[in-house]
């Protein structure tokens, strides 16, 4: 079986930005998986990175501190290609945070940035 080069994806903003909205259209696509909030490249394990290792046991082994925070979703990627067959086009998260540093560390990568006018909490 060939290898597929899975491409990163990553959406990043603010809390109440509709990142979780975007996340959830994004993941109707067959050819797209982006974790919610799972990090994988910290070595604690998240709410959300707690229901992956529930579901697949073996990716525990993805959490982990990393400087270029593609390569656990890469490994991921080809985890889920050895073990379902199903490879996917992107393959990234969801990330709560303003910091354009925290995704251009990563080599090659799309990143949707999720921003919301200030002024449409202040009418709630």
């Amino acid at each position: 079986m060939t290898m597929k080069t899975t491409q990163l994806l990553f959406i990043q903003g603010a809390k109440k930005t509709g990142t979780s909205t975007l996340v959830g259209i994004l993941n109707c696509h067959p050819e797209l998986l982006i974790l919610y909030e799972s990090y994988l490249f910290r070595t604690a394990i998240s709410k959300y990175g707690n229901q992956l290792v529930d579901e697949y046991p073996e990716t525990r082994s993805f959490f982990k501190e990393s400087e270029d925070i593609g390569k656990p979703y890469q490994a991921l990627a080809a985890y889920f290609q050895r073990s379902t067959g199903h490879s996917y086009q992107y393959i990234g998260d969801k990330l709560i945070s303003l910091d354009p540093d925290l995704t251009t560390r990563v080599g090659n990568q799309k990143t949707i940035y999720v921003m919301r006018d200030i002024r449409t909490w202040l009418g709630k």
